[in-house]
């Protein structure tokens, strides 16, 4: 058996950064600042993602989990200042945080005395 050699990448330094430095690109889809979606109700956003298609394959203690730890981020986002629950997202600094959107609920969970579990996990766990 032979080893290879990996070929090299495109040289990031000559790849465009800007918007200003893509001329003559393609833009980037526009994102909306809300849909309609964003505006539905507490009520209609858990049964939307309380369908079968959302658990599909999960354990009855998942769904339970799952369902639990929605209803904990519905909670923080309607603490936030918005109208809908994009602004709100937006609003707590989720949006711009990242991956790392997590710590922002974990420390709200915290100052609510909810155990967090240190934002780990595709959701902070309540158990």
């Amino acid at each position: 058996m032979t080893a290879t050699q990996a070929r090299p990448g495109p040289d990031m330094t000559t790849l465009p950064t800007t918007a200003g430095d893509r001329a003559g690109t393609v833009p980037g889809r526009p994102v909306p600042a809300s849909w309609p979606g964003t505006a539905q109700g507490r009520t209609e956003v858990r049964e939307l993602l309380a369908r079968e298609q959302f658990a599909a394959g999960s354990s009855a203690r998942t769904e339970r989990m799952r369902l639990e730890n929605l209803s904990l981020l519905l909670d923080w986002l309607e603490e936030q200042p918005g109208a809908t629950w994009q602004g709100r997202w937006a609003a707590s600094g989720a949006d711009a945080a990242g991956a790392s959107w997590r710590d922002g609920l974990a420390m709200w969970m915290e100052g609510k005395g909810l155990p967090s579990g240190g934002g780990r996990g595709p959701w902070p766990r309540r158990c």
